[in-house]
């Protein structure tokens, strides 16, 4: 995952990644253009709940925006009709290497 996230090595010590996706042409399909703008909201409020939670547990996290789409759908196994939009990375505090 580290690779696909454009060698950002650091993620390799995570304790756990989440790869937030959404499928546009569900969300399109009702709201039209404006649909992507929801499933982008909706993709934010699911990492802003995740960062609450690792806070509320102690616990480091971070938002991981920089991938390859491609390489993340594949190592994930993301049907086609889904694309990564943000990663959450989490675990114990400590200094970044």
């Amino acid at each position: 995952m580290a690779k696909a996230s454009l060698e950002q090595y650091f993620m390799t010590q995570a304790g756990l990644i989440v790869v937030i996706a959404g499928n546009f042409y569900r969300t399109t399909s009702r709201y039209g253009s404006r649909g992507e703008r929801y499933v982008w909201m909706e993709i934010g409020h699911a990492a802003q709940n995740m960062f609450l939670a690792a806070t509320a547990m102690g616990l480091g996290s971070v938002a991981i925006g920089a991938f390859d789409d491609e390489d993340v759908a594949k190592l994930v196994l993301m049907r086609p009709d889904e694309r990564p939009g943000l990663m959450v990375a989490a675990g114990a505090k400590g200094e970044a290497s």
